[in-house]
């Protein structure tokens, strides 16, 4: 008569469970490196997009004339793809009327304003405003301030002259800081009032 001989399960060994531990621990690390380096990529993106449109602005402006203009601010109700609001930093494109007040560009080709259908002409199609940053913070000190406040809703305002490309005066001219969200500077972008060019500063 024959016994079958059962297997005997002692279950796992204290090195094979050290094993299974160092890999889990290394495969944590790996998604940590990756989720921050995925987060730095994307603040980094921040400030190039607004360097882009900085130098987009001062390109039209110089080709095309002296209203136009644009406007950085937080808005709140800025929602994502899915129609979630997220709120975040936006530029809004458009132009400051004779009053001295920011329009914002619409595209609509039946309005009977033709500076407001003429302005970013090529942007035709184009969103507007264009996301910079969700979260995190960006805040502005004017030149010649050491002064950093907010940009809240009401935001900044950027001109330049057609004749030079400078800033003008009081138009945004001054140090832009951008934040992350848990407070650490990406960087500060410093746009020059009477060259127009901006640098950045860590």
């Amino acid at each position: 008569m024959k016994h079958s001989k059962r297997a005997v399960n002692n279950g796992y060994s204290f090195v094979e469970m050290l094993i299974v531990l160092a890999i889990m621990a290394i495969m944590s690390a790996m998604a940590i490196v990756t989720w921050n380096s995925v987060k730095s990529a994307k603040y980094k993106q921040a400030v190039s997009t607004f360097e882009s449109e900085l130098s987009t602005l001062r390109t039209s402006t110089m080709g095309q004339g002296d209203g136009m203009a644009m406007k950085v601010y937080y808005d709140a109700d800025y929602s994502d793809r899915f129609g979630k609001k997220i709120g975040a930093y936006v530029i809004t494109r458009g132009y400051v009327d004779n009053s001295g007040t920011f329009q914002e560009v619409t595209y609509n080709s039946s309005s009977t304003d033709s500076l407001q259908r003429s302005l970013y002409f090529s942007y035709a199609g184009v969103s507007n405003p264009v996301f910079i940053m969700q979260k995190g913070k960006i805040q502005y000190a004017p030149t010649g301030s050491n002064v950093y406040t907010d940009i809240d809703d009401s935001g900044i305002v950027i001109q330049y002259y057609k004749s030079d490309g400078s800033v003008k005066s009081g138009q945004g001219d001054g140090v832009f800081r951008f934040y992350k969200d848990n407070g650490k500077m990406i960087a500060d972008v410093h746009l020059v009032q009477v060259t127009g060019t901006f640098y950045e500063t860590y």
